[in-house]
């Protein structure tokens, strides 16, 4: 996806239960724009996804139209 020049402004985030280091690293050379470290129980993940939700509608700024 990202080797694709209009799709490179996509934001690709990962959800992952392990701690490895190469893991986490080999998801950064597939050009994610972040790891994160997925919770197992129900309501930290929920948070979680709560707080992503508020990050990209209500924190960032993203252009109407790409041209």
């Amino acid at each position: 996806m990202k080797n694709d020049r209009e799709q490179t402004i996509v934001h690709v985030s990962a959800f992952t239960t392990t701690e490895k280091e190469k893991d986490i690293f080999r998801r950064y050379k597939m050009h994610v724009s972040c790891v994160m470290s997925k919770p197992l129980e129900f309501e930290p993940f929920f948070n979680l996804i709560r707080g992503i939700k508020g990050f990209w509608f209500t924190t960032t700024r993203i252009p109407k139209s790409i041209k």
